[in-house]
């Protein structure tokens, strides 16, 4: 993004944005139903820079697969993050940002 204050604009922040936020992003998302009540769902995602937050662009792939048992009752285990170890999203004026570590998880869910 390219911004430019107005002529006698007083908004002095604008301009300054540019960059917090990165100018691109894509994202490709696949489910697919398997034998036997199991599900598989995938996800990758590429991140353009954030040059004002410190933070590079990044490619995350996450995998998830689930298995249905029985009605109401689902059982999963998951990965994100799968492509690097960790990835920087974003600074904030409290902290000096927010790193995205690789991260595994079992879940199991029941519905009456």
């Amino acid at each position: 993004q390219d911004s430019t204050r107005d002529n006698g604009s007083s908004d002095a922040l604008s301009e300054d944005a540019e960059g917090d936020n990165p100018s691109h992003q894509v994202q490709l998302r696949s489910r697919l139903d398997l034998p036997n009540n199991f599900e598989l769902d995938g996800a990758v995602y590429w991140v353009g820079a954030a040059p004002n937050q410190g933070a590079g662009s990044y490619w995350r792939g996450d995998l998830r697969l689930g298995w249905k048992p029985r009605p109401g009752l689902e059982l999963s285990l998951a990965g994100q993050n799968l492509f690097d170890h960790g990835h920087q999203e974003f600074n904030d004026l409290f902290s000096a940002g927010s790193s995205v570590p690789r991260t595994f998880y079992g879940m199991v869910t029941w519905r009456r």
